[in-house]
């Protein structure tokens, strides 16, 4: 009898230890998708702000490249005068 309820007191642990164990990994797994889903909006703003910036710099060089090829046409074509005189 005492041998019973040793095992018995023993299997008590053991079930105890389980159930704590898989309410710390439940409440840890859903803290760790909590800290997931901040970093996957957190990458998902940084990469919205990127390709908003990317894109402000494309129009802005595409609006200086334009100037610059005006530019260098002006130049060409005032060289081009001055050989043909």
């Amino acid at each position: 009898m005492d041998l019973m309820s040793f095992i018995f007191g023993i299997l008590v642990v053991v079930v105890v230890i389980l159930i704590t164990i898989s309410i710390m990994s439940f409440v840890s797994g859903r803290r760790l998708r909590k800290d997931f889903n901040v970093y996957v909006n957190d990458e998902l703003r940084y990469k919205e702000n990127v390709d908003a910036r990317f894109n402000d710099y494309w129009k802005m060089n595409e609006t200086q490249a334009k100037e610059n090829r005006s530019y260098v046409d002006s130049r060409v074509d005032k060289l081009l005068g001055q050989l043909n005189k």
